[in-house]
């Protein structure tokens, strides 16, 4: 016989259970559009356990029977199908209405299933495999596809990170790339700048990189503009973008001049770079939501000497010092620009490197992280 109040309190978990079950119900029920499994929905078995997913979607459940009502709705859903005609397909094979709604449930939360669109499907079969992985993340990625095909980013930079990012985004199908470098072509770009060859020695960065970038994806419309930044009056020349990426590292206060610039006119930009063999990349600047690059006080502080001996050592050691640039770490950085611009353009999740500037280091693989969460003593930003 249970004490009155422990009876009261069961009580109170069961209503409180089957509230939140109507609530599930009546969520999935008017989902309106057809779902799908999703083409990259995997399953596997390790002994006694099944596995469902992949990579940081994967799911391990003890036994083949804890998943049964999952493994019987995927199969389902091998052909479009709307969550009601499936729950009746459970119930069917015998399961609850409680168990079965936990396992659609699960394979919507877990995006193992999407909206079904067979016209959409049919017209982007260019980016089928993209359209996978954005389905991890959205029921929609046709929808995040439009996305971005309705977006323009501004590279400013066609070095060795600029030309990793470029291809990036023309191949992810990114609408609209305008590129600005004032730069031509030498042979020890080659090394890093996979966009180009030797027959291209002496021709403009912007040039060849558009004709490369068009042959490899007609359906992006790229601009050039051959363009040296020397303060914030250059970038006043560059159209309004989406996103401006910046993979260009001098003049020295380059990334000072595009902060100002960016939170001036509202629009948001990312800094990408390297230290040496430290891939970086971040922040990234979004009006009215995160912090900004002067908001890290250590990314702008003034290092400028004014003991006569130490301005002396540097002088004569620094003169002719050049920092290295290497093909893996321009790959690095501008691999993980990629996926932030393309989280923040496709509208799938947020950017990684908001509110912070990450360092990947490639002789340890050690992830380095700064903050540049929005400081109110900011000068460049704290008024806005």
């Amino acid at each position: 016989m249970q004490p009155g109040g422990a009876f009261l309190l069961n009580r109170r978990i069961l209503l409180f259970l089957r509230l939140f079950e109507a609530l599930v119900r009546e969520s999935v029920m008017l989902m309106p559009k057809k779902f799908v499994a999703a083409g990259d929905v995997f399953i596997g078995f390790s002994g006694d356990q099944c596995i469902v997913g992949l990579g940081g979607r994967q799911t391990v459940f003890p036994t083949l029977k804890d998943c049964e009502p999952i493994l019987q709705a995927i199969s389902f859903w091998k052909k479009p199908q709307h969550i009601a005609a499936v729950l009746q397909h459970l119930a069917q094979q015998g399961h609850s209405e409680s168990s079965a709604l936990k396992a659609i449930n699960f394979l919507v939360e877990k995006h193992h299933v999407v909206y079904y669109d067979d016209a959409e499907s049919a017209s982007l079969e260019r980016y089928n495999r993209h359209l996978l992985y954005y389905g991890g993340w959205s029921y929609d990625p046709a929808d995040v596809q439009q996305n971005l095909a309705q977006s323009h980013v501004v590279i400013l930079g066609c070095g060795g990170i600029g030309n990793h990012l470029a291809v990036n985004l023309a191949t992810a199908g990114i609408g609209h790339l305008t590129l600005v470098d004032d730069d031509v072509i030498e042979l020890s770009n080659l090394t890093r700048q996979h966009m180009f060859c030797e027959s291209d020695l002496g021709e403009p960065k912007v040039d060849v990189l558009a004709r490369e970038l068009e042959k490899r994806n007609s359906e992006v419309s790229v601009d050039r503009i051959a363009l040296a930044i020397s303060g914030t009056e250059s970038l006043e020349l560059l159209p309004r973008a989406d996103v401006i990426a910046l993979s260009a590292d001098t003049p020295e206060s380059i990334a000072i001049w595009v902060n100002d610039y960016a939170i001036r006119g509202k629009f948001p930009y990312l800094v990408i770079g390297y230290v040496g063999d430290i891939a970086v990349f971040g922040p990234f600047y979004i009006p009215n939501r995160t912090g900004c690059y002067c908001c890290n006080a250590n990314l702008t502080q003034d290092l400028s000497l004014t003991d006569t001996l130490s301005k002396a050592y540097c002088g004569s050691i620094n003169q002719n010092s050049k920092p290295p640039s290497f093909v893996a770490v321009n790959a690095i950085a501008a691999a993980m620009a990629t996926n932030d611009i393309l989280r923040y353009l496709g509208g799938y999740a947020e950017p990684l490197s908001a509110n912070k500037r990450i360092g990947i280091h490639t002789r340890s693989l050690q992830i380095e992280v700064q903050d540049c969460n929005k400081s109110g003593s900011c000068q460049a930003c704290a008024q806005t």
